[in-house]
């Protein structure tokens, strides 16, 4: 005589979760299965039943769903997973759609490069950004990232290390923003990968450096009645017809507009007598090919 089929046993327990606990109201929600104490093989043949208050789509039938929502306040999903052998577990989630947006969020860094000769201290700032409501707090992410509301601060150790961390602005109804802070690079004085070094006799040399590439500038001046401006110059021709040079020199920036080919140029300083250091002009092409700037000190 057969067996019976056995019944489902109902024993086992779903969560679900929203990938991000709070998603601004122009984003979609990404809900997923986040954890299960059955067998993978069983989940991979179970079903999903998904359903939502009042996003689009209503409801899914995978272990993930996409929902966009038209109107803020806390929406909630409900996932039921379905087993041969187990049963059926049902749970809910909860995400945050504020009504109260943040907007118009900046990070700068104080530096894009930092020698670690001199401390190796990195530091970023945000600002600018508006809310209707009070915004509460600072969240900085970031390998050795130290926040401290507004701003952030770490410590290079290393030549060529690279840090780039993010800032997570939040306001009291739930309203968030993610902004991404520019990268900074770890440089060594001692051993700089581009120089451009001057005397009295002043070199005219150029160098090739790529986008991104941070020139260390420094020299010794003897000429008591002579102590001209120095001005870093570079040129790069590119395939892209249009594309932008950006030369960096502490808290000046200068764009020059290029189609095929641009020189701009960079006021760092008037030389003194003795020994000259004026730190570093910085390169960035956008878009760039790979190909090199040429760059050259000039007075």
């Amino acid at each position: 005589m057969g067996h019976l089929p056995s019944e489902p046993t109902n024993d086992f327990s779903i969560t679900c979760t929203p990938t991000e606990p709070t998603v601004n109201l122009e984003d979609d929600v990404h809900w997923k299965l986040s954890s299960y104490d059955l067998p993978a093989v069983e989940i991979a043949a179970a079903t999903f039943s998904w359903t939502f208050d009042d996003g689009t789509p209503k409801t899914a039938s995978s272990s993930d769903a996409y929902v966009s929502y038209t109107t803020p306040g806390k929406k909630t999903a409900t996932l039921t997973v379905s087993t041969k052998k187990s049963g059926t577990a049902t749970t809910s989630c909860s995400v945050i759609i504020p009504s109260n947006p943040i907007t118009d969020c900046q990070c700068t860094a104080e530096k894009r490069s930092i020698d670690i000769k001199t401390g190796g201290n990195a530091k970023w700032q945000i600002s600018g950004c508006k809310s209707s409501k009070d915004i509460i707090n600072y969240t900085w992410e970031g390998a050795g990232v130290a926040g401290n509301g507004e701003s952030a601060t770490a410590t290079f150790t290393n030549k060529g290390d690279i840090l780039a961390p993010t800032v997570t602005v939040t306001n009291e109804e739930y309203g968030i923003a993610k902004v991404s802070c520019p990268a900074v690079t770890a440089t060594d004085s001692d051993t700089p990968d581009y120089l451009l070094d001057f005397n009295d006799s002043f070199s005219t040399e150029r160098i090739k450096v790529p986008s991104g590439a941070c020139i260390q500038i420094h020299g010794s001046w003897s000429t008591q009645y002579f102590t001209p401006k120095l001005n870093v110059t570079c040129e790069y021709s590119s395939s892209t017809y249009d594309f932008v040079m950006k030369l960096s020199h502490e808290d000046k920036n200068i764009d020059c507009l290029g189609s095929l080919f641009s020189r701009c140029s960079i006021s760092i300083g008037t030389v003194s007598l003795g020994e000259n250091d004026f730190g570093e002009v910085c390169v960035t092409i956008s878009p760039e090919d790979g190909t090199l700037a040429s760059c050259i000190l000039e007075l």
